[in-house]
Order: structure tokens, then sequence, then C-alpha cells
């Protein structure tokens, strides 16, 4: 097999694939992965639609009566299109199964490339949100498409899975039995209170639970500056609320070697200005860490905190901020399932929720 198929896909790979479209189940396999415009020639593209097109109304392997029924509608325009199915049916493809393990290759490929194309001018524009956004729906493509999931009557393995075991508890007994152990891996938990509710106190609070179970802490903040970070991190950990902290600089100081003998979790603090870090300089943050063996999310547990989710600027702006936040949020849940991690953030609830607590409170 010729390898610069393998590397370029090249036009007689496409036409190959065509082919496997039309007499085998490719259709099935990848549904709604191909589309007509990841063909270089129109004639392709011609071809490439009425399969899709019939596949998609019913239900049904396209055949060659069938596609060519398709083109014939078209008219003479369709006249290249209908040469080159007549030659797809007769069409030699020793190799199929690699040109059906490398669909979604070709597809990301394809992808990537048009997205570049089509980034050029606004590049020179400086709309480089536009860019990120297009290249981000580059790379979704052909994620997770041929993801079976699982096989409940033969994959027994879920039988000695426990959630148990995946769980970060927040340290609060009733809490941690509310839910079922903690925030699992890939779930995203919210504090949510009004202005001034001891939201960041309450995620502080949980960090310090992990810590005392050997958990890992990743602290981002949109809100609070890192050294007043570690002072409340030094309070919930050594001393009493109202203690004057530069007076006992040294008893903590002795306090965290102790700490750090016996408490097996380690804590990183990180500050972000509000709406300036995507969710995509949280990653490149926490990729950091990786690379430089501060934390191991595969072979440790960690719990990411951010503090909070609505002050991340958005990857894209929606006509109303209330969008953006659920984006945020969708984001976050995303970084957890990439690190293997669970996630806690906080949120501000509308004025409606505060005016309710604050009657509650009067009564």
């Amino acid at each position: 097999m010729p390898t610069q198929e393998r590397y370029t896909f090249s036009a007689e790979y496409q036409r190959k694939l065509l082919a496997l479209m039309l007499r085998d189940n490719v259709l099935d396999l990848y549904p709604g992965l191909i589309r007509p415009d990841y063909f270089t020639s129109a004639a392709m593209r011609d071809c490439a639609a009425a399969m899709i097109d019939y596949h998609a109304a019913y239900n049904l392997l396209p055949t060659f009566d069938a596609v060519s029924a398709l083109l014939a509608d078209k008219g003479a325009k369709a006249d290249p299109a209908v040469a080159l199915l007549s030659e797809l049916s007769g069409l030699a493809v020793p190799e199929a199964p690699h040109i059906i393990d490398t669909v979604v290759s070709f597809t990301r490929h394809v992808a990537y490339a048009q997205a570049l194309k089509a980034s050029l001018d606004d590049l020179k524009e400086g709309k480089y949100q536009d860019i990120h956004q297009r290249m981000r729906d580059a790379e979704q493509v052909g994620r997770n498409v041929r993801d079976s999931g699982i096989d409940y009557w033969n994959d027994l393995s879920r039988l000695t899975w426990s959630r148990a075991g995946d769980t970060v508890g927040t340290g609060i007994a009733k809490l941690d039995e509310c839910l079922n152990g903690g925030v699992a891996s890939g779930e995203l938990g919210v504090v949510l209170a009004g202005t001034g509710k001891f939201k960041t106190g309450t995620l502080v609070n949980f960090a310090v639970g992990a810590l005392k179970q050997g958990v890992d802490v990743v602290f981002m903040s949109h809100e609070v500056k890192e050294r007043v970070l570690a002072h409340r991190f030094d309070k919930c950990l050594f001393m009493a609320d109202g203690v004057d902290y530069s007076k006992l600089a040294d008893t903590v100081r002795e306090r965290i070697e102790e700490y750090k003998r016996r408490i097996l979790g380690r804590l990183y603090i990180k500050r972000w200005s509000p709406d300036t870090a995507t969710i995509d300089d949280m990653r490149a943050y926490l990729y950091h860490l990786q690379a430089t063996e501060r934390c191991s999310f595969r072979r440790r547990r960690t719990l990411l905190i951010v503090d909070y989710g609505m002050k991340m600027k958005p990857l894209r702006r929606y006509g109303e901020k209330r969008h953006e936040m659920i984006d945020n949020y969708r984001q976050l849940i995303a970084l957890g399932e990439e690190f293997d991690c669970p996630v806690w953030s906080a949120a501000q609830a509308n004025r409606a929720s505060a005016d309710k607590e604050d009657r509650k409170s009067t009564r």
C-alpha cells in the first residue's frame, strides 16, 4: 500500500473511500462524520452528498441505482458525478480495512485544513477569538465517534467499580453523605450563594478537607490574590480567626513543616484576573504543573477548584451573559474529564434568591 495515501489523504484515497461508502457500511460506522465538502473535486462532493442524503433519509446503505437516481435529478451538471459513480462501482479497494480505520484521521485532517484556511483573513483582521473557536470546532471532529459505551451484559468489569473510590469528599460528613461520598472525577460541584455569603471560604474548607485525605488540590481564583488565599489556608489549617498572623509566622512555619510530613496532599494556588483567563489558559497551567511533575493527574487523585467559573473569560461571546456562564461551566466539566479530576466552583445567586434569603432571616 502506498505510504503517500496514508498521510496525505490524496484524491485516490478519497475515491476509494467513496467506493466503500457505496458498497460497505462506512456510513453506519461513522454516522454524521463524513461531509461532502471534505472531498476535493466537485464530482466527489456530488457523489458523497447523494450517498449521505440517501442514508439519512432512509437509514439504509446507499446503492448504485439509488445514488444514480439522485444524481440524475440534478440534470446535466451532475454528469461528471454520474461518470465517477460508474467508476466507483467497479473500483478495487484491496486496502479497505486501512481506509475504513483511517476515516476519523481523514475527517480531522480536512477539518483542520479548512479551519486554517478560513482563519487567514481573520488573522489579518485580528479576530483571534473567531480563529480560536474555529480550531476548537475542528478539534471536536471525530471525538468518540466509535465509542460504543458499556456493553451491559458482557462488560462485567463494572461490577468491581465503586463510586466511593472515585470521589473526593468535602471533609464535611453530612454534606459528603448527601453527595454519596463527594464529587467524582469528571463531575462539577457548584457552591451557590449571594454576595458575601462565604463562597470562597467554603471552597477553601473543601480544599482543606481534600488535603487531609491525601488529595492534591489546584485552587484557581478569579477574585482573591494568591497570598491572601494562602493566609486563609493558614488560618483554616493552623490558626483560629482573629489571631494576628504576623506574630505567629514562626509557629505557622513550624506547623507547615509538620503538616508536610503528615498530610500527603499538595496545594497549588493560582490567581487569574477576572474576565481575562479562558479555560484554555487554565488547561495550559495544569499541563505546566503536570510537565514539571508538580501534579500527576493520572497517578494521584487531584481536586480542581475554580473560584469562580462565572468570572472566566468565555471562549466565545453570546448575546446574553447567562449563555456565556453556561458555556463556562460546560468547559469546566470537560476540563475535569480531560484531567480525570472532580471540580468545584462557585456561582453568584441572583437577586431574587438573595431577597428570599433576606426575608427568611428577618422572620
